[in-house]
């Protein structure tokens, strides 16, 4: 290193790689940790503190993944970090488990729903259908009697009496709506019955996201992949109390990001739609 405090990054030797350092989530201040036995130079006027495990790479000290997220969280938990970028990290780091179980469960969830849609795909339109009729109207019912916790004559009072009517209103057209299709409905109904029978009884149409879906990992893989490359042409700009800088950039490199986030979205439809 040069010595200049404008570096980006700066360096200094050390004895051998931080080991055995102890948990910031046990409530184990920085000012207690114990120090680095390091050789001072020109960017640095005394050692840092042990504050998390590393392991020697190529002759630098690189942090343990194993380590790292919980770091990470601990320290964003102290300095009351907002940044989004670490609030993903750390929790992805304490879900990833529960998503990978609603993964798993709504694709058994898909399996008995299409096993049961014979049977309900039709009573499920009318119940939904009336349903919702009975909701605007309840809705009314409730916001006209809330107007008696607001004095008579307030605007909050004028508002609820308002909003009440305006519900009534809305249920009154939606039944006029229903009494007027009703024999498009029934033929909706009877289509939506047909198409269930039909998913019912080829189940291996399921299997059609699902293929798509794993079409889509490369595809996501080698946009990121160009994407990123892309976004590291800029000026990097030191953010205060953020794990994370910014950049700036050109007219142009925005330009070609969104021209390939275009790209990408087109060909994620193409795909789906095929």
């Amino acid at each position: 290193m040069n010595g200049n405090v404008d570096d980006t990054y700066k360096a200094l030797c050390v004895k051998e790689c931080p080991t055995n350092a102890p948990s910031l989530t046990e409530g184990v201040s920085i000012e207690s940790l114990e120090q680095i036995d390091c050789l001072l130079n020109s960017d640095y006027s005394s050692c840092p503190y042990k504050q998390y495990n590393t392991n020697q790479l190529l002759g630098f000290c690189l942090p343990e993944i194993s380590s790292t997220i919980e770091q990470l969280s601990a320290v964003a938990e102290q300095m009351g970090q907002t940044d989004n970028l670490t609030t993903l990290i750390v929790s992805a780091s304490k879900t990833w488990t529960l998503m990978i179980y609603m993964a798993i469960g709504v694709f058994f969830i898909t399996l008995l729903y299409v096993f049961v849609l014979q049977w309900i795909a039709k009573p499920l339109l009318y119940i939904s259908t009336v349903f919702l009729l009975f909701l605007l109207a309840g809705l009314g019912v409730f916001v006209w009697l809330k107007q008696g916790d607001y004095e008579a004559g307030t605007q909050e009072q004028q508002g609820m009496m308002g909003g009440a009517i305006a519900l009534w209103v809305l249920a009154v057209l939606y039944l006029v709506f229903l009494c007027c299709n009703w024999r498009n409905i029934q033929m909706a109904a009877a289509i939506t019955q047909a198409s269930s029978d039909f998913l019912s009884s080829n189940t291996r149409i399921i299997s059609l996201p699902i293929m798509t879906y794993i079409l889509m990992i490369p595809v996501t893989g080698m946009w990121l992949f160009s994407t990123t490359h892309l976004m590291s042409i800029g000026t990097p700009v030191y953010v205060p109390n953020s794990y994370v800088g910014s950049m700036e950039y050109e007219n142009y490199i925005i330009y070609l990001f969104l021209f390939m986030l275009f790209g990408f979205f087109w060909i994620i439809a193409f795909m789906g739609a095929y």
